[in-house]
């Protein structure tokens, strides 16, 4: 299974947008400040994660929202129903309390629940 994600920094009034297949191994590297992108900031939140079947699929979406990054279509990203996170939630908090939420609903086509 892999993930495409997307941080957003209020701070820098900017996004992030990546894809992976060990999402909380990535979010670490993020806490880390070993992406030069990332690292330029303390307030990233994960404002958009969809779960996908392949790493081509992962890739394919990645490019797209990245060709698409005006910040109008990063909220259709962010209220679009197969976005997982309901909530932004502050990447240092990703461990710990966001493992539960993707055994329950990262499933890929899953639809999450309220």
């Amino acid at each position: 299974m892999f993930h495409v994600y997307i941080l957003y920094s209020p701070s820098l009034k900017k996004h992030y947008i990546g894809q992976s297949s060990d999402i909380d191994g990535r979010m670490l590297h993020h806490l880390a400040h070993s992406t030069p992108f990332t690292s330029q900031a303390d307030d990233w939140r994960i404002v958009f994660l969809e779960a996908v079947s392949s790493r081509k699929e992962a890739m394919a979406l990645e490019a797209h929202i990245k060709r698409s990054k005006s910040r109008k279509s990063m909220e259709r990203y962010i209220c679009d129903s197969r976005n997982i996170m309901k909530s932004p939630v502050p990447v240092s908090d990703w461990h710990g309390q966001m493992g539960e939420v993707l055994d329950g609903l990262a499933q890929p086509g899953s639809v999450p629940t309220s």
